[in-house]
């Protein structure tokens, strides 16, 4: 008997450490992108192990930009729909926070680490008209006209390497382009929808500000 409850003790630890939360985020428009003024729907739902959570809690905190706008708490067994709007170019983000009956954090593990139930989603209003938060220097046109000057002359050598696993109505590259002798190449994703013509899209280029 003592061995069939230790049997039955060890699978119910087992089953719990392999809890895992996630939330199944959804938008009106699933790009992300959205004209100022224009609806701004979220749907969230908090799943664990995959299915609805029941029993546990969503707390939901909406920003504009860097400014949180709201924060409610709601039950996590139906999916929680927030709508919103901006009037102004900016970013808008949602962060959902898993909770338990008593409103503390959720947590499960991911390869021996704890790992939070936080998750966030965020979407850009008229991200082409964002201005900049303070002036430009005085030099800034000289500066990266001189950039660009040297750009010039190092010779375009650019190596493309396909990414596997891409979806048919996009082709997908890894890229590295040279940077001449003094700095090293820089790396980067290349996305081009599959049935463009040469010259036919615009360049919409993503900088990552760490490294």
């Amino acid at each position: 008997m003592k061995i069939a409850l230790l049997s039955v003790m060890l699978l119910l630890t087992g089953s719990l450490a392999a809890l895992e939360y996630t939330v199944d985020f959804s938008l009106n428009h699933p790009e992300g992108v959205y004209k100022a003024g224009e609806p701004i729907r979220f749907t969230a739902q908090l799943l664990e192990d995959g299915k609805p959570a029941a029993g546990k809690q969503l707390r939901y905190v909406l920003s504009h930009d860097a400014t949180q706008i709201e924060t409610v708490d709601r039950a996590s067994d139906v999916p929680i729909t927030i709508e919103t709007a901006m009037d102004r170019p900016g970013w808008c983000r949602l962060l959902v926070i898993g909770l338990d009956k008593d409103s503390k954090t959720l947590a499960y593990e991911v390869n021996g680490r704890q790992q939070h139930a936080v998750f966030n989603i965020g979407v850009l209003v008229d991200p082409l008209e964002v201005e900049p938060v303070v002036p430009a220097p005085g030099d800034f046109t000289a500066f990266w006209d001189e950039q660009k000057a040297k750009l010039k002359r190092i010779p375009l050598k650019a190596n493309l390497r396909p990414i596997p696993d891409t979806p048919p109505h996009r082709n997908a590259n890894f890229v590295t382009l040279d940077c001449g002798d003094d700095f090293r190449p820089v790396n980067g994703i290349l996305h081009v929808p599959a049935t463009a013509k040469p010259k036919s899209l615009p360049i919409l280029l993503h900088v990552h500000g760490a490294g």
